[in-house]
């Protein structure tokens, strides 16, 4: 397959919320190896407004706020993909391992987008939750958060 995709303009997803994300409308256009074209809307979520990746000194990449948090504001909605006993495998000799949570029925999941850059602090900022329904991961700020400040998970006890 061959993938192209436009974007079309931004629209708020939450008009009464000013530091809601924005979504865009994507038209994704697909062409088969028999040369047949298909076409469809994908709503996808634009990056959050509210966080921004950038070098975390001694970390590598981590997420900082852009925007105050108070404790219990939603900061990242991330999605996962959970894997199977015998993709866990395979992904344990590789990076992508570093980027994996406890999943369901004893299981493991890849975490997407910004949750994925979350550094480690035994003293956090931001709690996660599971939602194995949605098959996502919600972060929220557990004290206040100024902008600029590096947002922080705790990995648990024994992280290395």
């Amino acid at each position: 397959l061959h993938a192209s995709a436009h974007r079309g303009p931004s629209r708020p997803t939450n008009a009464s919320d000013p530091h809601a994300p924005q979504q865009a409308e994507t038209t994704t256009s697909m062409t088969r190896k028999d040369g047949e074209s298909t076409v469809s809307a994908i709503p996808r979520p634009a990056l959050t407004p509210k966080v921004v990746v950038r070098d975390s000194p001694g970390k590598g990449r981590g997420v900082f706020a852009c925007v105050s948090f108070s404790p219990g504001d939603l900061v990242e909605h991330s999605p996962v993909i959970p894997l199977t006993s015998a993709e866990l495998e395979k992904v344990s000799y590789t990076d992508l391992y570093f980027y994996t949570f406890p999943w369901a029925d004893n299981g493991c999941a890849v975490v997407l987008g910004v949750g994925m850059l979350f550094n480690h602090d035994a003293n956090p900022n931001v709690v996660y939750s599971f939602n194995y329904e949605e098959k996502t991961i919600t972060y929220k700020a557990c004290r206040q958060v100024n902008a600029g400040e590096e947002l922080l998970v705790s990995y648990g006890e024994n992280v290395w």
